[in-house]
């Protein structure tokens, strides 16, 4: 379902190709984090570029000791670049989604190579179905603590699950409800270190929907101690809790 990969490689040409002419109204704002894999962006800044349907790419390098312009070497007028100045999380991103002021968003995580297919598959999912946010995987818990399943849909048919993974399309909307959750369960989005996503999939009419756009490519470094957040410990027992607390205000169903 998914390859390891860790810089350029031919899907990105391919699906560049494939991205074709946009024709509507609605454009597509995308916002970026780095930290820890400042070498991945250069390459997932280059697909969202392609894609004609993008207003701008926001790209916060959350990593102030890192000099992001030795990385990403794009002049395009559409990418707007944000130094910060001390270190950030990655919740960060909803607070730049939120601020930016745009209709329709999407966050992709900077282990997460999507090629332009696939972002504009993601887009049109969005405009489709914007009562719900929109991802390529997605995670189910069980009912025995730290036990989780992926969900990556099936071709053609968009798939339920608990939360969103790697990739993220929502509306303006579901950005203020991110903000309005975190306030009812008493929570700083500034505090929040990992689990963001949690929130954000939770944040629309409906439950999130994963859908099946072909092979996933994913960096190495997801499975490294020292890169992944999701390898720190305890990350799977605050997981699961937050998402408990979230959905018990959220008014979503959420039995699996």
């Amino acid at each position: 379902m998914f390859v390891l990969r860790r810089l350029f490689s031919p899907w990105f040409r391919a699906g560049g190709a494939a991205c074709g002419a946009w024709r509507r109204d609605e454009k597509l704002t995308v916002v970026l984090l780095s930290y820890g894999r400042a070498i991945n962006l250069n390459t997932i800044v280059a697909a969202c570029l392609t894609c004609p349907f993008v207003h701008r790419v926001i790209l916060s390098n959350n990593n102030p000791s890192v000099d992001m312009r030795s990385f990403v070497r794009s002049k395009d007028p559409r990418l707007q670049s944000i130094q910060q100045q001390t270190r950030c999380y990655p919740s960060k991103r909803y607070e730049l989604a939120r601020d930016c002021g745009d209709q329709w968003l999407l966050c992709i995580d900077d282990d997460t190579f999507l090629t332009p297919f696939q972002i504009r598959a993601l887009f049109e999912a969005l405009l489709r179905d914007p009562a719900a946010p929109h991802g390529i995987a997605g995670e189910n818990f069980a009912e025995a603590q730290g036990q989780v399943s992926y969900v990556f849909g099936r071709p053609g048919e968009p798939e339920e699950a608990a939360c969103l993974v790697w990739a993220y399309a929502f509306t303006r909307e579901h950005a203020l409800r991110y903000f309005e959750i975190l306030a009812e369960i008493g929570m700083d989005n500034s505090a929040l270190k990992a689990n963001e996503d949690i929130v954000l999939s939770l944040s629309g009419m409906k439950r999130p929907l994963v859908h099946n756009f072909g092979t996933l490519h994913l960096c190495g470094s997801r499975e490294s101690e020292d890169v992944a957040t999701s390898k720190q410990p305890g990350f799977r027992t605050q997981r699961e809790d937050l998402f408990r607390r979230v959905s018990a205000i959220s008014g979503l169903r959420t039995e699996q």
